[in-house]
């Protein structure tokens, strides 16, 4: 009769959305250099005040208003010249900026000697300063979880919700199975949401479809086939979380902390705002918190301020209303988010289910794992403690060698899917007496029984 030991260690799991081997010198994004519009603002026949074309701002025509500039070129009413239009610093290349206010590029100053830049700026890795904003950092793991530690400026910045666009060089789109790839008649890349294992996209809304790609993934891609196509908008409820409407009626990337605003303003659902003072400086209906945010009374601004399962924050109202935007606000792993309501989450593998749970091959719906997994007590002596068929009734001791109690184990099933999430797939090693070379002993699932997971 033999008896199976169990050394119960702890086995430390990658953390989700981690950037493993990242280092601080990258290379431009998609792998063969990174033009900049500012290259290009001569090269179409734009003439310079000098009558010649030529690149940067030098050859950029003095202008009026939009009508005095070429296509694609905005007046800047700052010192009258045509410069690119934009949304967002990535159609600025990585020798400018987006001036988000205004909608044109402006071009970047190049760093001083050992880094040098000037206020509210900080040296990127291609020696350009750039807006010093979001939290210092060299990993994901020093951002919160909103977030993504890129890589170039050092600084943390909000991962990129669907259709934004993204870096493929870094792993910077909301969740790990999401995907930076081009798309649309401009080849530019955007973050896609992936959708292997869902059959729909119905959690972006109606202009996506669940789309096999060329490498075997499914992502979720505009109908239109334009990303641009999916972001029009009226009010900042009608864009996605963690993006506002702007005044042309586009989403835009907003703030997640006051640290990402400037000039000392704070994040009011998604924007930055100068703080209020009191009452007087809100809407009608609002108030000012001490932290100089005017809001709701018991109202909401994200729907983290929303604790109840199944329930949103309405940014138009402000309050917390019935349904979900995203899987998160379900509270529960066995739900996603489907035409704003919580239904019972598809799935292809066990990693999709909630702890203890399988994936059903068949119907592919997570199920509970049924079985004998953890049964206690048993008697690790008698074979058939556990029901035979493989089973194993092991006695757990922690590395100093205390008790843990002795449990039932299953055995491990055929790969991808071999144990219920939570359970890890162990080979043991047997030991027939002590100092005797070690057997190679059966594959079971095991976990630390004698811990619950924090629910």
């Amino acid at each position: 009769m033999r008896v199976l030991v169990f050394v119960v260690m702890l086995l430390v799991p990658a953390c989700r959305g981690g950037t493993e081997g990242a280092s601080l010198d990258v290379g431009t994004s998609g792998g063969g250099g990174t033009s900049s519009p500012f290259d290009d603002a001569g090269a179409a026949g734009v003439l310079g005040p000098s009558g010649g074309a030529g690149g940067g701002f030098a050859g950029v025509p003095p202008c009026v208003d939009d009508s005095g500039c070429a296509a694609g070129l905005r007046c800047d009413r700052v010192d009258g010249r045509c410069r690119p239009r934009c949304a967002d610093d990535f159609e600025c290349g990585e020798r400018g900026t987006c001036d988000e206010a205004a909608g044109l590029c402006r071009e970047l100053q190049g760093c001083g000697p050992n880094g040098a830049c000037g206020v509210g700026t900080t040296c990127d890795c291609h020696d350009l300063c750039v807006a010093d904003e979001g939290n210092p950092c060299l990993s994901d793991l020093q951002c919160v979880v909103a977030d993504f530690c890129d890589p170039c400026s050092g600084r943390c910045k909000p991962r990129g919700a669907p259709c934004d666009l993204c870096d493929p060089n870094v792993k910077g789109c909301q969740r790990g199975t999401d995907i930076c790839l081009p798309i649309g008649a401009a080849g530019r890349n955007h973050c896609l949401r992936g959708c292997a294992g869902q059959g729909n996209c119905d959690a972006l809304g109606p202009g996506y479809a669940c789309t096999p790609l060329a490498d075997g993934a499914m992502a979720c891609l505009p109908r239109s086939g334009e990303c641009v196509a999916s972001t029009e908008c009226e009010g900042d409820g009608d864009c996605m979380r963690g993006r506002f409407c702007d005044e042309a009626g586009q989403c835009r990337p907003g703030c997640t902390l006051d640290s990402s605003c400037p000039n000392l303003q704070v994040c009011v659902g998604s924007r930055c705002s100068p703080p209020c003072q009191g009452d007087g400086d809100c809407s009608d209906g609002q108030t000012c918190d001490p932290a100089g945010r005017c809001g709701v009374v018991g109202g909401c601004t994200s729907s983290s301020d929303c604790p109840a399962p199944e329930t949103h924050c309405d940014r138009d109202q402000q309050r917390c209303v019935a349904g979900c935007e995203r899987d998160d606000d379900c509270l529960d792993a066995t739900k996603a988010c489907t035409d704003g309501r919580c239904v019972t989450r598809g799935c292809v593998s066990n990693f999709q289910c909630a702890f203890g749970e399988v994936c059903d091959q068949g119907s592919g719906l997570c199920q509970p794992a049924g079985g004998r997994h953890c049964e206690s007590p048993c008697d690790p002596m008698d074979e058939l403690a556990c029901g035979g068929g493989g089973n194993e009734c092991l006695s757990l001791q922690d590395p100093e060698g205390n008790a843990q109690g002795d449990y039932c184990f299953e055995p491990c099933q055929e790969a991808p899917n071999e144990c219920p999430q939570g359970y890890q797939c162990v080979a043991l090693e047997l030991m027939s007496m002590p100092g005797a070379p070690a057997e190679a002993g059966p594959k079971l699932c095991v976990r630390r029984c004698d811990l619950e997971p924090i629910r």
